[in-house]
């Protein structure tokens, strides 16, 4: 039975690091790609930074005052209010 439990483990940790490197090598083929559309996109550095700087921020989470982090839209909306 221990032997058992210890081959999935195995299997698991396999799968895991197939994962992570396919993940890696797609990642490695996506940069270049994006960046290169960004390039034929814009065909400047000023149109880039001044489509850079029309791009919009995003809040994902805030702090409360009981130091809780909060990721509800909800939350972040009545914790802003209250600031």
């Amino acid at each position: 039975m221990r032997s058992n439990k210890e081959g999935s483990k195995i299997k698991l940790k396999e799968i895991n690091k197939r994962t992570t490197k396919t993940i890696r090598e797609d990642l490695r083929q996506y940069k270049p790609e994006k960046t290169r559309q960004t390039i034929e996109e814009n065909r400047s550095l000023k149109v880039l930074k001044r489509n850079l700087a029309k791009s919009k921020t995003e809040i994902v989470k805030l702090q409360n005052r009981s130091k809780k982090i909060e990721h509800n839209k909800d939350k972040l909306i009545e914790i802003v209010e209250k600031i």
